[in-house]
């Protein structure tokens, strides 16, 4: 297992090769490059090539690291380890969908290469500025609470805590998380109909393949066309770790049948409702803070946690999305640079995935009772029986 020192080394070397291929910039020949004799500046797609090797290897490393983390006896290295591994994926695919770009550039003939309008808004930065996923892969993005944010604004001392303050952190915090839930959720659900699958198996089949046999993926890679599907790869592995392989293999099932109920009345709300059963929660946790006898700050600590809980599963589900339009994107305007049906089977197995993750660890920051928990961090209820 890789030390978090080794970790952030990589990180920081992984980032940078990302942000220098991915820089807006124009091609040239060979030839051109010999009369300009740049060393800055357009470059050619063999450069390209090289840079994309390179960073294809830090992002094999990278895998391996944040897998590692995702190892931990820490609760909170856990679960950032997960969140990095959604940005990670998100990195891969910005890279991928740049060589697309670039590759159907070079063919084209155009001088000029940008790249396209989906990895600007996945980068959503300028050239001088870290992306989010950018800064999570760093470490650089802290999580705080929506009242420790609102104090350090304010610049307000710790007021104390109380029963009240707990029970109103618990109830928004478990309704945010089922909204941010059903909503992830029934976008994947939306995706999965606009791939126009007719029935999800085949997918299904794909979650836990080796998915670059199925890309036509060698194991050396030659040209922009093979980076870019092999980029689409690795961010297609970085999806499926935040599973493990035990769990990747049950997440089709459990997929499966709440497509089935989803397919009923079109809402996913309801299956959230029922999985989480978050009425029941607030009610547990009512009665264990009324009957507590904790000291005001306890109360602050545990209202603070809690909410810092949802405003990390926020950070995930918003990672999560981005990789949905991403692959949106490859199962569209990408999709002939995809072998069919594999493309869009691949595509189809990451949006099952990535349902699956949402919702379980969904439930792991709800503490559901009744549902598969992937069980990495302590939810609302834990934290109330920890801190009360």
């Amino acid at each position: 297992m890789a030390s978090q020192e080794q970790y952030d080394a990589i990180a920081q070397s992984y980032v940078e090769e990302l942000r220098a291929l991915t820089a807006p910039r124009a091609f040239m020949t060979q030839t051109e490059r010999g009369e300009r004799g740049a060393a800055r500046g357009p470059v050619t797609a063999t450069e390209l090539v090289a840079q994309a090797e390179h960073l294809s290897t830090l992002s094999g490393e990278l895998q391996t690291a944040a897998e590692g983390k995702l190892q931990s006896e820490e609760p909170a290295v856990k679960a950032e380890a997960a969140t990095q591994l959604l940005a990670k994926a998100l990195g891969d695919l910005e890279a991928g969908m740049f060589l697309l770009q670039a590759a159907r550039d070079e063919e084209a003939g155009v001088l000029g290469t940008s790249a396209p309008a989906a990895t600007e808004r996945s980068r959503g930065a300028t050239a001088g500025k870290l992306s989010e996923h950018h800064r999570i892969l760093l470490g650089q993005l802290e999580v705080v609470s929506t009242a420790r944010a609102q104090r350090i604004e304010r610049g307000a001392e710790d007021a104390p805590g109380s029963a009240e303050q707990v029970n109103e952190a618990v109830q928004l915090t478990l309704f945010q998380i089922s909204e941010r839930a059903t909503e992830a959720g029934q976008k994947t659900f939306e995706g999965l109909l606009a791939l126009s699958l007719g029935e999800i198996g085949k997918a299904i089949g794909m979650i836990g393949a080796n998915v670059a046999e199925h890309l036509g993926v060698a194991g050396k890679l030659m040209q922009l066309y093979d980076y870019f599907r092999g980029f689409v790869v690795k961010a297609y592995e970085a999806v499926l770790a935040l599973l493990g392989p035990n769990l990747a293999k049950k997440v089709g099932e459990y997929v499966s049948e709440w497509w089935e109920d989803w397919r009923q009345n079109q809402l996913f709300q309801t299956l959230v409702e029922k999985l989480y059963e978050t009425e029941a929660t607030r009610e547990y946790i009512a009665q264990k803070v009324s009957a507590s006898q904790a000291a005001p700050d306890a109360f602050s600590a545990a209202a603070e946690r809690v909410q810092k809980l949802g405003e990390e599963y926020k950070v995930q589900v918003r990672l999560a999305e981005k990789l949905l339009t991403g692959f949106s994107y490859v199962a569209g305007a990408a999709a002939g640079a995809l072998p069919a049906p594999a493309g869009v089977l691949i595509v189809g197995a990451v949006y099952i995935s990535l349902c699956g993750y949402i919702v379980l660890v969904g439930a792991d920051y709800v503490d559901a009772q009744s549902v598969a928990k992937l069980g990495r961090l302590p939810g609302v209820r834990d934290v109330i029986e920890a801190s009360l």
